[in-house]
């Protein structure tokens, strides 16, 4: 249960946040904050709640080094992965950040359960709690 444990040359970026995301969930529903089947609750996009940044950044002459996107990349739309600096196949010599992060922030919490998709998938109580 490490993202760590897969940083090798030849692994995307972006599957590096989205297993964060999916490890994340895992945890949440073990702690009984989160229910249903982690493929139902990381579609319900649930897991950018928890962790509303992205994974980790490059890191070179500046803290937050440019470089994430080349040339012809997209950002995507959804949560989690918008917020995303780098998604870029890794390579031997990157060196980026790795930092997932699991955040309870009421307004996020808030809007997830306003939103029938994720609050199902919720325990409201236990996560207003916190």
């Amino acid at each position: 249960d490490s993202v760590n444990s897969l940083v090798k040359p030849g692994v995307s970026w972006v599957e590096m946040h989205e297993t964060a995301e999916r490890i994340i969930a895992k945890h949440l529903i073990g702690m009984k904050l989160l229910k249903g089947e982690l493929s139902d609750v990381v579609a319900s996009g649930l897991p950018a709640v928890f962790m509303p940044h992205g994974l980790g950044h490059n890191l070179g002459l500046e803290t937050h080094d440019v470089g994430g996107y080349p040339k012809g990349s997209i950002r995507a739309e959804r949560p989690g992965l918008r917020s995303l600096r780098n998604v870029r196949v890794l390579k031997e010599g990157m060196v980026l950040t790795n930092e997932p992060g699991c955040y309870f922030i009421e307004s996020e919490i808030e809007r997830a359960l306003a939103d029938d998709r994720m609050a199902q998938h919720m325990d409201a109580e236990k996560l207003l709690e916190l």
